[in-house]
């Protein structure tokens, strides 16, 4: 049987002819489409895909919103450091803090051949924002995030990676440098490093840089010290003294101390100095 291009009507198979129109039929010929509705129906699956492409790419956005939110929090509090260190040469390091949506860049620099600068410090300020790809890894001011079980473990660019720390290099030179200042008593000279052990049995020191004071640090030691070690090497009070100390200079100024601790520690100097 076949079907006549012109009416649709069927024809025999020893037919030529169409007997309800009279037009010619070929053998085998077979209803033709509409182009109009192949082409509608074209449009209306485009229409679909084009739809549900916009609501995947929409609910991805605002799924990666969220996690630029969650990666936020994770920055939140934390610094992040890169130190190159040749001894007491050469000492660099370079710092990170995201704090109240800001990030905190510092650079500290320190070469011995320069004895009239030996120490550098830059610092820049600024807001941050980070970015989380549709695919790939998520980044802030051109450093990659690198994230595991959670945590941000380092940030990472061409340069090379920045772990978290606790107490920054620099903090840790500033007691170094406080360490080998001295207490003072009768002309005799004993350093805070020697002395602190000495005096206290238990102690924390803490370390801030000044506000607005270029290369300098607040530290405080703070914990369970002897008034009398020599005497009575069994009681223990609760004292903490502090000072200002610039890394430059490496001076220590605005001393203070109370009057308990301070004869704990000329007692302890005289102590040294007798045995």
């Amino acid at each position: 049987m076949k079907i006549c291009e012109k009416c649709g009507k069927e024809i025999l198979e020893n037919e030529n002819c169409c007997s309800n129109c009279g037009a010619d039929s070929l053998p085998n010929a077979k209803p033709k489409k509409s182009k109009k509705k192949i082409l509608i129906t074209i449009i209306a699956i485009l229409t679909v895909l084009l739809i549900a492409g916009c609501s995947v790419i929409a609910v991805l956005n605002e799924k990666n919103q969220n996690y630029a939110q969650e990666i936020s929090q994770m920055l939140e509090g934390k610094t992040f450091e890169k130190v190159d260190s040749n001894n007491d040469v050469v000492f660099m390091a370079q710092t990170i803090k995201f704090e109240n949506g800001q990030r905190i860049y510092d650079q500290w620099l320190y070469m011995q051949t320069q004895k009239d600068e030996p120490w550098d410090h830059h610092q820049s300020i600024r807001e941050y924002e980070i970015e989380v790809p549709l695919f790939g890894t998520p980044t802030v001011d051109g450093y990659e995030i690198i994230i595991e079980d959670n945590k941000v473990v380092s940030l990472s660019d061409n340069s090379g990676e920045m772990k978290p720390v606790d107490v920054p290099a620099i903090s840790k030179k500033a007691v170094d440098i406080f360490s080998g200042l001295g207490w003072e008593w009768n002309g005799i000279v004993v350093s805070f490093g020697t002395l602190i052990p000495e005096v206290f049995k238990e102690y924390t020191i803490y370390v801030d840089p000044c506000i607005d004071e270029e290369l300098c640090f607040d530290i405080k030691v703070s914990g369970e010290y002897y008034p009398n070690k020599l005497n009575m090497s069994y009681y223990t009070e609760e004292g903490s003294f502090s000072c200002k100390l610039n890394i430059k200079t490496q001076n220590g100024t605005d001393l203070k101390v109370d009057n308990e601790l301070s004869t704990a520690f000329n007692m302890q100097v005289a102590y040294n100095h007798i045995f």
